[in-house]
């Protein structure tokens, strides 16, 4: 049994060595190597890749549209449409928020002009520090 921290750090330490040259991850602690298995063949017709390939990575290449089923054109243009009209819902969704933050924007630039008389270049200043402040808007 073990009594004090140093027996039980040793203990793991010892263990989890030991662990560890049983999976190669300790090149240096293991005694001998075991040979590699095989990778298994995924099928029989070979693949294309694109750059370097290896049996554990392989980057492959898109068949040519010959070799798909008279289905996919159909069904890729479908889920072209579906992708687009959720695209448009969700910018119609969020046009009204924007439209408001537009408004309430030039209703505080109006009042300023008529309380505190602002003019052209104070509205210029303005706008050039909205643009910096946010860039991606327009």
């Amino acid at each position: 049994m073990l009594k004090n921290k140093s027996q039980i750090q040793t203990s793991s330490s010892s263990i989890l060595a030991s662990q560890l040259s049983e999976f190669q991850i300790l090149p240096h602690i293991a005694m001998a190597s075991k040979p590699r298995k095989p990778s298994p063949k995924l099928s029989e017709e070979p693949r294309f890749s694109r750059g370097r390939s290896r049996p554990v990575a392989i980057f492959p290449v898109a068949p040519p549209a010959s070799a798909l089923p008279e289905t996919y054109a159909a069904t890729l243009q479908g889920i072209k449409t579906h992708l687009r009209k959720a695209r448009i819902r969700a910018i119609l969704a969020a046009n009204p928020v924007v439209i408001e933050a537009y408004w309430h924007t030039g209703k505080i630039i109006l009042a300023r002009q008529q309380e505190a008389a602002w003019g052209a270049k104070v509205i210029d200043r303005l706008a050039a520090d909205l643009q910096e402040a946010f860039p991606d808007m327009s």
